[in-house]
């Protein structure tokens, strides 16, 4: 999920400074939220803007339409309250601001124009749940939104099991090879399969066979990014790219998703480069 404060909605309908990268944003393939706060506060800025003649009256009311269809959930500042007031004083900062912060941790990523803010995000410790408008792009921003819709269970399980299940599965494909030896081997399904009946195999599958499949579609990709060919700029198609087979479920490709599974921690290391702006 994306969260996105007033500073970015109203640049979608107010061509000024950063209107451009605002408009960007949008195209990312992630959940948009917001508090039910960005309403208010946008109605606020646009009056201003309406006043000083850098708006029509009329552009008002057409604005804050945009936005709501824009943001495709409003989270009720009643359930952000304590958290940004806790956030406020922490910070030292605006407590309107940080409910927007609120709303980001444990859903996502924010994306801010308030440079202020932002660095004070980060050098506070809450860096890595903000992003500055002007230095995001989509390889970053998807990166983000995903790493932070996946659980900390989920991503647990998968770096202690995926190892196992490499290791078994290399085990298997090296036997299958020398059974043969001074030949090419065509490895057979039916000789790999031993490995999907593992304990780390079962074990895994137990797990992902609960997860809905926007979860699924995450860790899918996440595999599809740990081979060697995948960079973190691939990672906004490989997601998409994995939506189709996600909705589907993981019963009907229970095989195919597991056998990316091995190759998700390496993901999970390119995921994390790029959702801190690194190149992998």
């Amino acid at each position: 999920m994306i969260v996105f404060d007033t500073s970015v909605a109203v640049k979608w309908t107010v061509k000024e400074q950063d209107h451009p990268e605002a408009i960007a944003v949008l195209e990312v393939d992630e959940e948009r939220i917001a508090p039910d706060l960005l309403l208010p506060e946008l109605a606020y800025v646009l009056r201003k803007k309406a006043i000083r003649g850098e708006i029509p009256p009329e552009h008002c009311g057409f604005a804050i339409g945009a936005v709501r269809e824009a943001i495709g959930q409003f989270i009720p500042s009643i359930d952000l309250v304590d958290d940004a007031i806790a956030l406020s004083i922490e910070l030292n900062h605006s407590a309107f601001d940080c409910f927007f912060l609120a709303c980001a941790l444990g859903r996502g990523v924010l994306i801010s124009a308030d440079e202020v803010f932002v660095r004070k995000c980060e050098t506070t410790g809450y860096g890595e749940f903000v992003i500055l408008l002007r230095e995001a792009d989509n390889a970053r921003l998807s990166a983000s939104a995903a790493f932070r819709s996946l659980d900390a269970q989920t991503i647990s399980t998968i770096e202690r099991l995926a190892p196992k299940i490499e290791a078994t599965f290399t085990a298997l494909y090296e036997a299958a090879k020398a059974s043969v030896p001074g030949r090419i081997k065509f490895i057979n399904s039916q000789e790999l399969l031993p490995g999907f009946k593992s304990p780390a195999s079962l074990s895994l599958v137990k797990h992902l066979e609960k997860l809905p499949p926007s979860e699924l579609r995450i860790l899918l990709a996440l595999g599809w990014l740990g081979r060697e060919y995948h960079g973190s700029a691939d990672w906004p198609q490989l997601l998409a790219d994995a939506d189709h087979t996600a909705r589907e479920g993981f019963d009907r490709h229970k095989g195919y998703i597991l056998a990316q599974m091995a190759n998700v921690p390496r993901g999970i290391v390119k995921l994390r480069d790029a959702a801190d702006g690194r190149k992998s």
